[in-house]
């Protein structure tokens, strides 16, 4: 299973197996359900960026700078999380 790193502004919001999350998600994330809160755009991005992280079972690590302004920015890295066989190992 996809593990997920979410920093916000410095502070880790999140990091732990997907599989865990879709059990219990972090509060920071209920927001992007519920659409009477308005999530920020940055929540909406996370979300999209996790969705893809669940379905080609990339780990990811999410890190997001906001702006007093209403700008942010996001950087996003992914690596594979299956482990692959070594050479040595037939199938």
């Amino acid at each position: 299973m996809a593990h997920a790193r979410i920093t916000i502004n410095g502070r880790i919001e999140m990091d732990e197996n997907l599989g865990n999350w879709q059990a219990r998600p972090p509060e920071f994330l209920k927001k992007m359900v519920q659409p009477a809160s308005h999530p920020e755009p940055h929540i909406k991005a996370v979300g999209i960026v996790l969705a893809d992280s669940l379905l080609t079972g990339h780990d990811v690590a999410i890190d997001v700078t906001t702006d007093g302004d209403g700008t942010w920015t996001m950087q996003v890295s992914q690596s594979l999380a299956i482990a692959l066989p070594g050479p040595d190992i037939t199938a």
